[in-house]
């Protein structure tokens, strides 16, 4: 009777842990597919694609413009764009000086567990030594968004989808003047979701689209 008992707990037992390594192999293997919206909580799209209003600077010299999204539409704002310009007819302000801040495109969030899909190019620095630079990665629509990219924070200042730098190596990064829109993918608060972006035009990039999963 005891061996009984025992087996059948062993029984209950093995197969409890079967469920709960499905469910957790289930939460690891979460994707999403850029573009697609049949499996997303909430899909929005702009028509026309929402740009961004520059505010210039007292010598016509800096523009900066910062927009927002509110990706779970629960009326407050979880992602930010801030974007950089340089006036090409105020240049001569400059005095051959390097221009600061630099021209850049950056997205970022508040929240502590915002993260986007990073592709990462390696600079040599001098002395026989590298380092490496971090740029918003490029999604084709269809592409897959799943724990295999390379995720890394987006908070306080961001990170860069473009920017002009001072290391002539270097380059502006995949979505400089890049000849057809992309898709940009973040997760946030366990979710995973994509931003279609066009940024062919640097000083006037468009949002087009985004979506995102349930939690």
């Amino acid at each position: 009777m005891s061996v009984k008992i025992s087996f059948q707990f062993l029984a209950v037992f093995i197969f409890t842990g079967f469920l709960l390594s499905c469910k957790k192999d289930n939460i690891q293997k979460k994707s999403l597919i850029a573009g697609d919206t049949t499996d997303v909580a909430v899909y929005k799209s702009f028509n026309p694609p929402l740009e961004f209003e520059l505010i210039w600077d007292e010598q016509n010299l800096y523009g900066n413009a910062i927009d927002s999204l509110d990706v779970n539409q629960d009326q407050l704002a979880d992602v930010f764009f801030r974007l950089v310009l340089l006036n090409p007819d105020s240049l001569h302000l400059l005095n051959g000086e390097m221009p600061n801040p630099f021209p850049s495109f950056h997205i970022y969030s508040h929240d502590s567990v915002f993260e986007t899909a990073t592709t990462t190019e390696t600079v040599y620095v001098g002395l026989g030594t590298t380092t490496n630079f971090y740029w918003v990665d490029t999604l084709n629509g269809g592409q897959i968004i799943d724990e295999t990219l390379q995720w890394r924070p987006a908070n306080t200042w961001g990170e860069k989808l473009w920017s002009e730098n001072p290391v002539s190596m270097l380059s502006n990064g995949p979505w400089f003047e890049k000849n057809q829109p992309a898709f940009l993918a973040f997760r946030i608060r366990g979710a995973m979701g994509w931003i279609k972006i066009d940024t062919y035009q640097t000083n006037n990039p468009k949002i087009i689209a985004f979506a995102l999963q349930s939690p």
